[in-house]
């Protein structure tokens, strides 16, 4: 009929010269679901996908904010890049996992409680299993604010990542890879950071007593006005590491490679200095393993 358009998935588009011809409309983005059986889910913003199982196969890159993980097994999940604010994420396993550059601020990772008889122990006495994401790569991942408690990161590249007032305690990061990553007033205490690279790391203000830091390479690392209360640094590569205003109090430094440390205000009372390698170290306000007080001479050993 004259002077009508039909228009199926087609737009036209109209300029002031007339009518130029149809253009095709955009095409929707594909919707991915996963998992198996009864137990799929939709990947979206603020989805379900509690408990759902796809490993080795998970590819997205998109908005996943607010979405709940809790339990999911997704080893070796794709998600570079992904928005993963807010996102429910106690007891995932994400082994192997590919979360480069991916943000998860606020995101929730902590701990779930183990299935229980009703007169068992309290659900986290002593301990719960926390998300899995040994062997991950979380480089460049925005964790600011996240919950990372008794978290499994054996391995994981956490290269240039962002941990600021992360709360990571009781996680085991032995061998992973933290070169330049940053956590300002991150808690971090009984976490297990054995062998771990940790060069050029920022933690200023950073709670990490009792934790474990036995031959980890902290080279040139900040640790200003961080709390080291109680942890173990043995044969631990400190070279050239701000302590200024660091509180080691029985912190235990045997053998570690101290080469031109600042110790600046520093409190190392009832520190293990036995075998360091104290070579350059700059003393200045420092309250020594013995009690006196030093701003010049070195510590008695």
């Amino acid at each position: 009929m004259r002077g009508r358009l039909m228009l199926v998935g087609l737009v036209t588009v109209v300029t002031a010269g007339g009518l130029v011809g149809p253009v095709s409309a955009a095409p929707a983005p594909p919707r991915v679901v996963i998992g198996k059986g009864t137990t799929t889910c939709l990947l979206e913003a603020g989805a379900n996908c509690r408990g759902v199982v796809h490993k080795w196969k998970l590819v997205f890159h998109g908005n996943l904010k607010g979405i709940n993980f809790s339990r999911a097994r997704l080893d070796g999940a794709n998600l570079r890049g992904a928005i993963l604010d807010a996102a429910k994420l106690r007891g995932v396993v994400l082994r192997r996992a590919n979360l480069s550059g991916a943000s998860l601020k606020s995101a929730d990772l902590g701990p779930v409680a183990h299935r229980r008889s009703p007169r068992s122990t309290p659900a986290c006495n002593p301990k719960c299993q926390g998300a899995d994401l040994a062997g991950a790569d979380l480089s460049n991942a925005q964790l600011g604010l996240a919950i990372l408690t008794n978290a499994n990161m054996n391995g994981a590249n956490m290269t240039k990542a962002d941990l600021g007032e992360a709360k990571v305690g009781g996680a085991t990061m032995n061998g992973a890879n933290l070169t330049r990553l940053t956590g300002e007033r991150a808690y971090l205490d009984g976490v297990s950071l054995k062998q771990a690279l940790m060069e050029g790391v920022s933690l200023p203000f950073a709670s990490i007593r009792n934790a474990d830091l036995s031959g980890a390479d902290l080279t040139s690392a900040d640790l200003t006005a961080a709390q080291l209360t109680s942890s173990k640094l043995v044969g631990a590569n400190l070279s050239s590491v701000d302590f200024s205003d660091a509180n080691l109090l029985y912190a235990d430094l045997t053998n570690a490679n101290l080469t031109n440390a600042k110790f600046v205000d520093t409190n190392l009372t009832s520190a293990k200095l036995t075998g360091a390698n104290l070579t350059g170290v700059t003393w200045s306000g420092v309250t020594c393993p013995d009690g006196s007080y030093t701003s010049g001479p070195p510590c008695p050993i």
